[in-house]
């Protein structure tokens, strides 16, 4: 009933267009984004529908929150953090702009012809409501399908790279995990995604019981990023399980 609501809460400021879908989130937002532009609105907002943004305080107001973000001029993009703190998201964007967003999936917000300032805005937080096991599936299989078929075309992706482990370790195929993280870490060493992957491919790596692996991988991410404490953490955790104190 998304457009339903829509229609309730915008009326007759409710602009609808149409895609025929094709596996590209990135064309659809970047749509969204072009016909936003051709309104007179200051800020395009990026909302999914299993989405939820609220307010961490119930004194801050959405007057407030124009203020704030008027207060901030040189702020191209503001990002919102998870409830959980975890990671941000990209979700205020100021028109008009030369962001576009990149990639068939797991999509991220580019600029080739500007340097542009993004800030996490306080005060604001976002939820995801869980999805059921099933449909949970069905978007981990329609990712990694996606994923594979852009790394055909790209190899060198780290970020698909990434986000092909992840995909493989949420379906639980551990051992195919590893492998996309170590390319991913392989493509970008010393960058902070690199670290990711190590991590990451640590994880997978305890999931196995391959515990002097995961250290090991741990330690490359530590070379990295030494101030990493997940990196610190897992490496800790797996001397504790061999009993290696």
């Amino acid at each position: 009933k998304t457009l339903d609501v829509a229609r309730a809460v915008a009326g007759s400021k409710l602009q609808l267009a149409t895609l025929n879908w094709s596996d590209d989130f990135a064309k659809a937002r970047n749509l969204a984004l072009e016909l936003a532009q051709q309104t007179d609105a200051t800020w395009a907002l990026t909302l999914d529908t299993d989405e939820r943004l609220r307010s961490t305080s119930d004194a801050f107001t959405f007057h407030q929150l124009i203020e704030l973000l008027e207060a901030h001029e040189d702020v191209d993009l503001w990002l919102v953090e998870s409830s959980d703190g975890q990671y941000s998201k990209e979700r205020l964007i100021r028109l008009p702009t030369t962001l576009q967003w990149q990639g068939r999936t797991h999509e991220a917000l580019v600029s080739k012809h500007q340097q542009y300032h993004r800030r996490v805005l306080p005060h604001l937080v976002f939820d995801e409501i869980p999805k059921p096991p099933e449909a949970m599936r069905r978007k981990l299989e329609r990712d990694h399908r996606i994923l594979r078929e852009d790394l055909k075309w790209s190899p060198e992706n780290g970020r698909a790279w990434y986000y092909l482990g992840q995909t493989l370790a949420n379906l639980l195929q551990h051992e195919g995990a590893i492998a996309a993280f170590d390319r991913c870490a392989s493509i970008h060493p010393g960058h902070e995604l690199a670290a990711w992957a190590c991590y990451m491919g640590a994880k997978c790596c305890a999931e196995l019981g391959l515990l002097d692996e995961a250290i090991s991988r741990c330690g490359i991410g530590l070379s990295i990023d030494a101030c990493f404490p997940e990196l610190a953490w897992m490496s800790g955790w797996c001397y504790f399980k061999q009993q290696n104190f």
